[in-house]
């Protein structure tokens, strides 16, 4: 839904379009909206008799974000400006966010009023479009830090803290995931520190392993990269964004292996929601469209799809009202 493009090299004349690829994530994150808002709440009256719909709505709508992350990628590679990108994004996300939490939480607003000392405490729930914006920042300091040269040779000291943090974040991940409860990971517990502290040991002693013979440049640049990844995982859980730190890691999944593998890509950012929760297994399915994907931009109408996030969850807030079900 969120991206426009000039059409470049690579581009294959068969496939789908991004038109395409947009539609049909807006039409599977409708079914799961639908589920989230009109069958939830029916749920609540009989649940013997909606537990299902819900369910299959749910599933089903398990598609729309890792197609919404493929297409924040296509469209941060070829935007004129990542600066308008950026204002649309946070545009949007301001008038979607009543319409967001009266169709899903039945709430005007889900602030915290203990916000400036912890941040959007759980239970609150910002919508996607500020999931999709911290994505998009990051990917342009991931994008800065490769074209930079010439770094300060002293930089080279922060390749082995930043990997540190990202063996111990990735432990903070998996806790807070449905795996991390299979396997009884706990956060902040002292089991959790002791592997947290381990895995970044660990993750410290691969990167000085991996980096033994590369150029400094490309060394410090991976290791900022990282960093720029880390900033916007703590800041998606801050403010507790849409799938939270797992779509971040989703999003940087498929903008990292863009160049090998788009489907690639694509697979790990499924495989990132579905240890977060295995519904989002359902996902997977998304793996043939972005095989598909041609690289075209389709008919445009961009404005089309941001104002469609808003607009359909008011109207689904509204059919709440007319059931009485709110």
């Amino acid at each position: 839904m969120f991206f426009c493009y000039n059409e470049r090299m690579n581009e294959r004349r068969l496939g789908l379009n991004g038109s395409t690829i947009k539609i049909i994530a807006l039409i599977t994150m409708f079914i799961d909206h639908f589920g989230g808002s009109v069958f939830d709440r029916l749920c609540a009256i009989d649940m013997q008799t909606w537990h299902t719909p819900y369910v299959i709505c749910r599933a089903i709508g398990r598609l729309a974000f890792p197609l919404y992350c493929f297409l924040l990628v296509e469209g941060f590679l070829h935007t004129r400006s990542v600066a308008k990108y950026a204002r649309n994004l946070f545009l949007f996300a301001l008038i979607s966010e009543i319409p967001f939490n009266l169709a899903l939480y039945n709430s005007w607003i889900q602030l915290d009023v203990r916000f400036f000392l912890h941040g959007w405490f759980r239970g609150t729930h910002q919508n996607v479009f500020f999931t999709l914006l911290i994505g998009l920042l990051m990917m342009a300091a991931i994008r800065q830090a490769y074209e930079k040269e010439n770094w300060n040779p002293a930089c080279r000291f922060l390749v082995y803290p930043i990997a540190f943090g990202a063996g111990a974040l990735a432990v903070h991940a998996l806790a807070t995931s449905q795996a991390g409860k299979l396997i009884s990971l706990v956060p902040y517990t002292p089991r959790f520190y002791l592997i947290a502290v381990l895995a970044g040991a660990g993750a410290a002693a691969v990167a000085a392993v991996l980096g033994k013979n590369a150029v400094p440049d490309r060394k410090i640049s991976a290791a900022l990269s990282t960093l720029a990844i880390l900033i916007a995982y703590l800041a998606a859980g801050w403010f507790y964004v849409d799938y939270r730190g797992f779509g971040i890691l989703a999003i940087a999944a498929c903008y990292l292996l863009r160049n090998r593998s788009r489907v690639l890509g694509f697979a790990l950012a499924c495989l990132i929601l579905t240890i977060m929760d295995p519904l989002e297994a359902w996902s997977m399915p998304g793996l043939v469209l972005a095989a598909l994907y041609n690289g075209r931009r389709g008919f445009g109408g961009k404005y089309f799809f941001y104002v469609f996030y808003p607009l359909h969850l008011a109207v689904l807030y509204l059919v709440c009202i007319l059931l009485k079900i709110t």
